[in-house]
């Protein structure tokens, strides 16, 4: 298994609910910003996608989460990410949020590697993770 990279992330008010614990929607956005995050250690910003490989993003397709114990307004959250499935078209990214060392929830996303389209340059085609993009990842 690939080593994680650990994206973290403090609560604020605004990410809560009236008792204070994290409204669950926003665990997807913290989850998309640890999926760039680990992009980003790699050395795939999207600008060195876009040049490089033709890229315009990395879309979500699928995203699940599964919730062990609250996190609540002011905690430091420490997400753990790594990808944990490559298929044709698809990788699998799976978070793990730790809250003061202990496991809060797992999620996961399914994205595409999604360049532009051949055939009209509005839309985006899914590919394979070219292999130095994977590499780049440790996978």
């Amino acid at each position: 298994m690939p080593t994680p990279h650990i994206h973290t992330v403090q609560v604020q008010w605004g990410h809560s609910d009236p008792a204070g614990i994290v409204f669950y929607p926003n665990f997807f956005t913290y989850f998309d910003e640890a999926t760039w995050a680990l992009f980003y250690a790699a050395g795939l910003s999207l600008d060195v996608m876009r040049q490089r490989y033709n890229c315009l993003g990395i879309p979500l397709v699928d995203a699940q989460a599964s919730f062990k114990s609250p996190c609540r307004f002011r905690d430091v959250l420490a997400i753990e990410s790594h990808i944990t499935d490559v298929k044709e078209k698809t990788f699998t990214v799976q978070h793990v949020v730790k809250n003061g060392g202990r496991e809060a929830l797992v999620g996961r996303e399914i994205r595409i590697w999604g360049i532009v389209h051949p055939d009209d340059p509005q839309k985006l085609k899914a590919m394979p993770l070219p292999p130095d993009v994977l590499n780049a990842l440790g996978v």
